[in-house]
C-alpha cells in the first residue's frame, strides 16, 4: 500500500471518529444537561471547542437535541468535505476501500 493512500485513509478516519465523538457526547448532553449552556460547557470538556450558540434557561431534552442539531450537521458536512477531498465519492466509497486496504493489509 502506498503511503499516499495510508495518509488518506487516516486523515478520513480523523473525520469520522471525530464525527462519532461529538455524537456520543451530545447524546450524553442531551440526557444530562438542563440547558444548552450546560450542553456546551459539557460537550467541550469532553471534545473541545464548538460553534454552539448559548442559551442558559432551562430547556428540555428535546429543546437541547434540536439546538445541537446544527453542530451535528456541521460536524456531518465536514466528513463529506474531508472525504470528497480526499478522492472518495461518498462514505461507502471510503468504507469500502478502507476494508479492502485493510484486508491487503492482513495479506501481507
Amino acid at each position: 500500500m502506498e503511503q499516499k493512500d495510508i495518509d488518506r485513509l487516516l486523515t478520513c478516519r480523523a473525520a469520522v471518529d471525530k464525527q462519532r465523538e461529538f455524537n456520543k457526547v451530545r447524546v450524553e448532553a442531551v440526557a444530562i444537561c438542563k440547558s444548552v449552556t450546560e450542553a456546551k460547557d459539557f460537550i467541550e470538556s469532553k471534545i473541545g471547542a464548538t460553534t454552539i450558540s448559548v442559551d442558559g434557561s432551562v430547556k428540555s431534552a428535546d429543546e437541547i437535541k434540536k439546538v445541537l442539531e446544527a453542530e451535528r450537521e456541521k460536524y456531518t458536512i465536514a466528513i463529506y468535505d474531508t472525504l470528497k477531498t480526499n478522492g472518495f465519492e461518498n462514505f461507502q466509497s471510503f468504507k469500502d476501500f478502507n476494508e479492502k486496504s485493510n484486508f491487503e493489509i492482513f495479506k501481507e
